[in-house]
C-alpha cells in the first residue's frame, strides 16, 4: 500500500528491473513468486492530483477520493477501491450480513474490473511440487476448483476430476460464518450451482475424501 501518491492506482505485478521491457525501474511479472502489487491509497486531505502519469505495468488509475476494501486470508488477498464521495447516500452494513453490499456504495470499476486478487505464490509453488513429485492420478485426488472467481451472478462452474474414485462425493458449501447454505451430490467432473440467491461475500466448498476434507473458495460480488 502507498498513502503518499494523491492519485489512485493499481499495477500490475511487478519487480525491479532495469532489463528489456522495463520503465521507471520495474517490470511486470506476473508469474515471479517475488513480484508485487502497489496499490496507490489516494489523498485523504491533500489535493488531488491528475492521474496522468502511468506506466506500463500500471493496471488502471484514477483522481478521486476513496478508500480500499481488502479481504486477506493464507490463500490470497482480495481488494476493491471504494468511492467516499457519496457517502451520506451510502447504506448501513447489517450486522447479520456483514459481507452484503449496502445500499448505494461506490465500487470503483475501471476497465481492468472492480476487484484484484492476488494470489499467495508460496502456495502455488506447494501444488506445483505435489504434481511434479507425484503422479497426475494421486494429485488430482485433491483436486477442487470454481470459476468464474469472483462471480456476480449466474453459474458458478465446480469442478472436481476425481469425483469418479470417491463414493458418492457431496460439495459443501458454506458462508464465512460455517453455516451451510447449499448441498450438491457431484456426479460428473464439472456441476454447476446457481449463486443469485447468495448474498455478497466469500463462500467455501469443501468435498470429504477419505479422512481428509479438500476446499476451495469463490466470492460473490
Amino acid at each position: 500500500m502507498e498513502s503518499d501518491s494523491h492519485v489512485v492506482k493499481r499495477t500490475w505485478p511487478i519487480k525491479p528491473s532495469t532489463g528489456t521491457g522495463s520503465d521507471e525501474g520495474f517490470i511486470r511479472v506476473d508469474n515471479d513468486p517475488k513480484r508485487a502489487v502497489y496499490v496507490g491509497e489516494g489523498c485523504w486531505g491533500a489535493p488531488l492530483r491528475n492521474a496522468s502519469d502511468t506506466k506500463n505495468w500500471t493496471r488502471a488509475a484514477g483522481s478521486f477520493n476513496q478508500f480500499k476494501w481488502l479481504w486477506v486470508d493464507q490463500n490470497q488477498i482480495i481488494m476493491r477501491t471504494i468511492k467516499v464521495d457519496n457517502a451520506t447516500s451510502v447504506g448501513q452494513v447489517n450486522d447479520n450480513d456483514l459481507f452484503s453490499l449496502p445500499a448505494n456504495i461506490d465500487v470503483w470499476n475501471p476497465s481492468g474490473g472492480s476487484v484484484v486478487t492476488i494470489n499467495n505464490p508460496h502456495n502455488l509453488a506447494v501444488r506445483s511440487a505435489i504434481t511434479t513429485n507425484n503422479s497426475t492420478t494421486k494429485s488430482s485426488e485433491f483436486d477442487l476448483s470454481a470459476y468464474p472467481n469472483p462471480i456476480e451472478s449466474g453459474l458458478l462452474h465446480i469442478v472436481y476430476p476425481n469425483y469418479a474414485k470417491v463414493q458418492e462425493p457431496k460439495a459443501i458449501i458454506r458462508d464465512m460464518f460455517g453455516k451451510v447454505v447449499h448441498e450438491i451430490n457431484i456426479k460428473s467432473k464439472t456441476e454447476m450451482y446457481n449463486i443469485d440467491k447468495l448474498n455478497a461475500g466469500v463462500y467455501f466448498i469443501s468435498i470429504k475424501v477419505g479422512n481428509r476434507k479438500i476446499s476451495t473458495k469463490f466470492v460473490k460480488k
